[in-house]
């Protein structure tokens, strides 16, 4: 793709390519132009994915299901993922197949630019002492508010998640649940409005429920549940045995627990350095000191994830 291509999709629809917004693993994100709308309308994102972006046809085309899914639900509720608006699979028997995926465009940017005013990238080298030492403290909002303010935002994104993920788990797990994968759009005087994007590793819940067991491991480390960590040392089997809730969590809870996970970066994020001494809530202190050390230590363990020890290097020196 390139910037003033122009390209048929699905139905007759005609995209002029503006620019590429963005570069990832499983592929590569344009600001798109539809041909026959209007200003309003004529903005959409165009996700281009092909084997040697890293994924499979099958994943690729399951994308595009997970946002199918949340368009055909717009009788009931929007739920907070980008709608779909079309796709186009060329070559498909080749090994050079690919898949454009035509969907609408969201305002906003990831929580981690808005909260620490840093690129994702950013994160793989970034001084851990940032995270709690007021004199070397992030851009952005990062620990700027009252904590009244902080528990607003929070609660205000629970409740945006919790109907989309009513309507979104019955067909699919995310997996990458992360401050990177949602958006936000601060539209001034306190209102934010969130967006869950990125379903490139997104695994259909029924097959996930019976197959968990067989599928690779995956999204943002410094997000994983325990019991990702007992898959990555010790195998399905340890879960299995050890306690039957930690099958069932794997299996049913993942995006469930890095929603938590995000809940308290941004919680513990936003509220100011010296807040939290000044609250009248027995035990905050002390779980805002918990949290300063967990994330901390994780976010050393994706650092090194993405240094040269690898996954692989990481288990044997953990």
């Amino acid at each position: 793709l390139r910037p003033k291509m122009r390209i048929e999709m699905s139905d007759g629809l005609f995209v002029t390519l503006v620019k590429e917004l963005g570069v990832g693993s499983f592929g590569s994100v344009w600001l798109g132009k539809r041909e026959g709308q209007d200003d309003a309308q004529a903005s959409i994102a165009v996700k281009e994915m092909g084997k040697t972006a890293g994924t499979g046809l099958p994943e690729a085309l399951f994308e595009a299901r997970c946002l199918k899914m949340g368009t055909e639900s717009l009788g009931r509720i929007k739920p907070k993922i980008p709608l779909y608006v079309g796709e186009r699979l060329l070559n498909k028997e080749s090994d050079n197949w690919r898949l454009w995926l035509a969907m609408e465009k969201v305002n906003g940017g990831p929580i981690d630019k808005w909260l620490y005013d840093m690129k994702d990238d950013d994160f793989k080298r970034v001084d851990l002492a940032k995270f709690t030492d007021p004199a070397q403290s992030f851009g952005g909002l990062y620990r700027t508010l009252p904590f009244h303010k902080a528990v607003a935002i929070v609660k205000g994104f629970f409740r945006q998640m919790s109907p989309t993920f009513e309507i979104v788990e019955p067909v699919c797990q995310h997996r990458d649940i992360s401050a990177h994968n949602i958006l936000v759009d601060d539209r001034g005087g306190g209102e934010l409005d969130f967006t869950v994007i990125d379903f490139g590793l997104a695994v259909d819940t029924n097959h996930w429920r019976q197959e968990w067991r067989r599928s690779n491991l995956g999204g943002d480390v410094r997000y994983w549940a325990p019991v990702h960590w007992f898959q990555f040392f010790y195998g399905y089997k340890y879960i299995e045995s050890a306690n039957p809730y930690y099958a069932r969590m794997y299996a049913t809870r993942l995006d469930y627990f890095a929603m938590g996970i995000l809940g308290l970066e941004m919680l513990f994020g936003l509220t100011k350095h010296d807040e939290v001494d000044n609250v009248d809530l027995p035990g905050l202190r002390d779980l805002r000191l918990a949290w300063d050390d967990y994330w901390c230590y994780i976010t050393s363990v994706f650092q090194r994830i993405w240094g040269s020890d690898g996954l692989g290097g990481v288990r044997t020196k953990l």
